[in-house]
């Protein structure tokens, strides 16, 4: 639909995500988001990102998403556990550690933390240690459902190397042909013969990554991404600490 017909309808737009659109096709999407403002009344947009970004850039009211309450955490927690025992215990669990608490405040961490839960009994102590949890769980679930290929420990090792390289250039979004390439170097490193136009087509079909409407791939949510660079620096050793320290200076 063009830009004119839009402006015979009713309709509203959710745009979600602009903090992640490439750096190269901001200023693009940028002017197409402003012909969508001077539509008119018909037409309403509501913009998603991270606090911080875009504020009054568009002449419109920004308004900041507040965290979870212990109320809003609670009845959560009742909804998805549906065990009054089960949701005391793990409220006790994230009241004994406040940065649990903290985590919870964001619905992602929340659903993640309940998934883990659930399949652990526990919760882990840190946040790398509870996204490895949960994303380790969806691989497993992939493998057992017959849709991967690819063992755990190489899937993690490639997908480390991507999130690192496209993490170091700051691209949020990367081409299919990118993809392959780095995870063509890291393949080649392990001595492995996997196919790597094939393991990107896995783990879009497992949900790790996913394809925009441009084209592009990306991690299907940015907390994978720094996860799995996360990796990649620990699987670097001492190289990996001293990259730390360049980025802190």
């Amino acid at each position: 639909m063009s830009v004119k017909q839009l402006a015979k309808q009713r309709c509203l737009l959710l745009l979600d995500g602009l903090n992640e659109v490439p750096q190269e096709h901001l200023i693009a999407a940028k002017h197409e988001i402003q012909s969508l403002l001077s539509l008119g009344d018909n037409v309403r947009v509501v913009m998603t990102c991270r606090p911080g970004q875009f504020q009054n850039e568009f002449g419109l009211p920004a308004f900041e998403l507040q965290p979870l309450t212990d109320e809003q955490i609670r009845r959560f927690l009742q909804r998805h556990l549906r065990d009054d025992d089960k949701v005391r215990r793990l409220l006790a669990v994230m009241k004994r550690q406040p940065k649990l608490l903290e985590w919870s405040r964001n619905p992602f961490m929340l659903a993640m933390l309940v998934r883990v839960f659930l399949k652990k009994g526990n919760i882990p102590e840190n946040r790398g240690r509870l996204m490895q949890a949960f994303l380790s769980d969806i691989m497993r679930r992939e493998n057992a459902q017959g849709a991967a290929r690819t063992p755990l420990e190489t899937k993690t090792t490639l997908l480390a190397r991507l999130a690192f390289e496209t993490r170091k250039l700051a691209m949020l979004s990367f081409t299919r042909i990118e993809a392959c390439t780095w995870v063509k170097q890291k393949r080649d490193e392990l001595g492995s013969t996997l196919d790597a136009p094939l393991f990107v087509d896995e783990v879009l079909n497992n949900n790790l990554l996913s394809e925009t409407s441009g084209g592009l791939l990306t991690f299907d949510h940015e907390l994978y991404q720094e996860y799995f660079c996360a990796v990649a620096l620990l699987e670097m050793g001492d190289k990996g600490v001293t990259l730390i320290e360049e980025l802190q200076r």
